[in-house]
């Protein structure tokens, strides 16, 4: 029989009156394709006021509408559907509280199972005036207390391993909730984050404290939310971390702040990463520019210089007394030209190609580049051990390290002073009391760097070589000179230290091994044994890597399938000092192969270089498998070096 005829006057109540319902639990019916029940069972009956046998050959979205008229709609889409699954919300508004029920439907062949409950209104829904009538029964409580617990569960997830910090921060920015990684990232104790409304202006950089100050004035005056950027100073350790805040104000009616809602994302790896991609950018930029106009320069100089020539050569055949002046034209005009020599030399210099260089004659063309680029204000006065001071270095690194050094003393002396540079050698390296990089065994030379500047605290001489750390405003220094300073001096087995004494000045020294001629030969043999096999999903890429290497001294053999690779890793002709993978994508090939390597080869150095992807977006898992991971776009002086430090660890004392 049709449903829409099927007389319905079996129903205990008529439609549209105001129904005192109780709450349902497991409500269940069996329907087939027209809608007709089949069979419900004794709690869905119960809470309609039926027998279970009344409700057979009745359509379910009749028997419903007929009760419930406001279920008319989502009744009729949901047989329309005739989704294989489905699951929606009913709410009765007419009775007192509004009832809600939750839809679960289930199609199979002929048949649709479909299950009813009441359940606790949406979170914007459950007003407060009517939580008392909604938790009257024992079910709605108990499932109260569920929601709750699982939020609870998700806020507890939420602030232990989202790497971030959310905070709700009262008027007076002490905090009524925050985060537990707060403690990291500041060092101060998560319990006085509550009660101290000056913590919080303690931790931020004292370099940024106004700007922030005025973001915040700004998200109060314009009842908007603010993005802003800044530094965070540990506590403990005095580390700097690069914040993003996202800041929402809470406010009255009238506009009076309550507090502030938000949270901070760590992003000092994002900025470190952002910092040398435009270094390096502007630097080729700053490098086509500056050779242009050397070249022009030159030419503009070497004419100049040969007018005088000619014009020196009459005026001493006819004695004028303006023929000294023009010597001192000439005079100029030449070393304008060796300066400008200087500076070309500068730039075609590659990074990366050690050589023997004497410390004494490097210092020394340099000395004369720095007298002319620091303010007139400073004079450069200089101090040469007797002889030559050899050392096995990367002059073009080595150079650019000093005017760094240089300039960061110009800069601490404002109003002038005198910067001293001094060389010195030394049978063993004295002890020093603030020093990062390797001790040098044996000889050593010095390079010392010193000012009559305003010098640095005490307290921040341990942190001035960590990465982004600066006493400059955010937009005045990448706090990576000294930085990368640390670098050089580790790359070459050396050490950098400081000396300062607040108000009167600081002294950077530069401590490199002697050279005794035998590093390049050192160096040499320590690669030319060493054979690696490179194997991955991007043969051009692997074929590129493969050449680098053969041209460095490496004896290289590729594979073009992780089946060769491993018939070439289990054979007992050939040994290999690494594995020299190249992946474009997260291949299941190249993971398989990391895996079978750590399970039968756990000694044997694998070396992942990822092409076309960026790291952030890989899983950290599959980049764990491997012991060294690199990216194409390092310098292949940098590859070099990383693979040299994991095919040849050298135990070395670390300071």
């Amino acid at each position: 029989m049709n449903a829409d005829t099927k007389d319905l006057n079996i129903l205990p109540r008529q439609a549209g009156l105001d129904l005192p319902l109780g709450w349902l639990e497991q409500g269940m019916a069996v329907v087939n394709q027209e809608g007709i029940i089949l069979s419900a069972n004794h709690a869905l009956a119960n809470w309609l006021g039926l027998r279970e046998e009344e409700l057979r050959g009745h359509s379910l979205r009749l028997v419903l509408c007929q009760l419930f008229p406001e279920w008319e709609a989502p009744l009729r889409e949901w047989e329309e559907r005739k989704a294989p699954f489905d699951q929606f919300l009913l709410c009765l508004k007419s009775t007192h509280p509004s009832h809600w029920i939750i839809w679960k439907s289930a199609r199979h062949e002929q048949t649709c199972f479909v299950h009813l409950s009441s359940t606790l209104p949406p979170l914007n829904e459950l007003a407060e005036g009517a939580w008392d009538e909604q938790l009257r029964s024992e079910e709605s409580r108990r499932q109260m207390f569920i929601r709750m617990a699982r939020a609870e569960a998700r806020l507890y997830q939420l602030m232990h391993h989202w790497p971030g910090i959310i905070f709700s921060q009262r008027a007076d920015f002490s905090f009524s909730f925050v985060s537990p990684q707060i403690e990291v990232m500041t060092g101060v104790p998560l319990a006085e984050w509550g009660v101290q409304a000056t913590r919080f202006w303690q931790v931020i950089h004292e370099a940024d404290v106004e700007e922030l100050r005025q973001q915040i004035r700004h998200a109060a005056s314009s009842r908007q939310p603010v993005t802003t950027t800044f530094r965070l100073r540990h506590q403990q350790s005095g580390r700097v971390f690069y914040v993003l805040e996202h800041r929402q104000p809470v406010l009255t009616d009238q506009g009076m702040v309550l507090g502030y809602e938000g949270v901070w994302m760590d992003i000092t790896r994002q900025t470190i990463a952002e910092n040398r991609l435009t270094t390096v950018s502007w630097k080729e930029a700053l490098s086509v520019l500056m050779m242009g106009l050397a070249h022009d320069f030159s030419n503009l100089m070497a004419g100049i210089h040969s007018l005088t020539e000619t014009l020196g050569v009459q005026l001493e055949e006819n004695h004028h007394p303006c023929r000294e002046y023009v010597k001192l034209i000439q005079n100029s005009t030449r070393q304008a030209t060796h300066l400008v020599q200087r500076i070309m030399r500068l730039q075609h210099g590659k990074i990366g190609e050690r050589s023997y260089e004497d410390l004494n004659a490097l210092m020394a063309d340099l000395q004369d580049l720095l007298a002319k680029v620091v303010s007139r204000r400073i004079t450069v006065k200089s101090r040469w051990a007797e002889g030559q001071l050899p050392l096995y270095v990367d002059p073009v690194e080595f150079r650019q390290v000093v005017v760094n050094l240089a300039l960061n003393a110009a800069e601490a002396m404002p109003q002038g002073g005198t910067l001293t540079l001094e060389t010195s050698r030394h049978a063993t390296m004295p002890t020093q009391r603030v020093m990062v990089g390797t001790i040098p065994q044996g000889p050593c030379v010095c390079l010392s760097v010193g000012d009559t500047g305003c010098g640095i605290k005490p307290s921040v001489l341990p942190l001035i070589f960590d990465p982004f750390f600066s006493t400059k405003s955010a937009n005045k220094g990448s706090g990576l000179g000294l930085y990368n300073a640390r670098l050089f001096v580790e790359r070459h087995h050396g050490a950098i230290s400081v000396e300062s004494v607040e108000g009167a000045g600081a002294t950077f020294c530069l401590w490199l091994p002697e050279a005794d001629f035998t590093e390049a030969e050192r160096q040499k043999a320590q690669i030319a044994p060493l054979r690696l096999l490179v194997v991955g999903d991007l043969p051009a890429q692997a074929q590129a890597a493969a050449e680098l290497l053969r041209q460095n001294g490496y004896s290289v053999v590729t594979a073009a399938s992780a089946e060769q690779a491993r018939e070439m890793l289990t054979s007992i002709v050939a040994r290999f000092a690494g594995v020299f993978l190249i992946c474009g994508q997260e291949s299941s090939w190249v993971g398989e192969l990391l895996n079978w390597m750590r399970a039968n080869r756990p000694h044997q150095r694998t070396i992942l270089q990822v092409a076309g992807r960026n790291l952030d977006e890989m899983d950290t898992a599959f980049l764990n498998r491997a012991d060294l991971v690199i990216t194409e776009d390092l310098r292949a002086a940098s590859v070099l070096q990383r693979l040299q430090r994991l095919l040849n660890p050298v135990t070395e004392g670390r300071v």
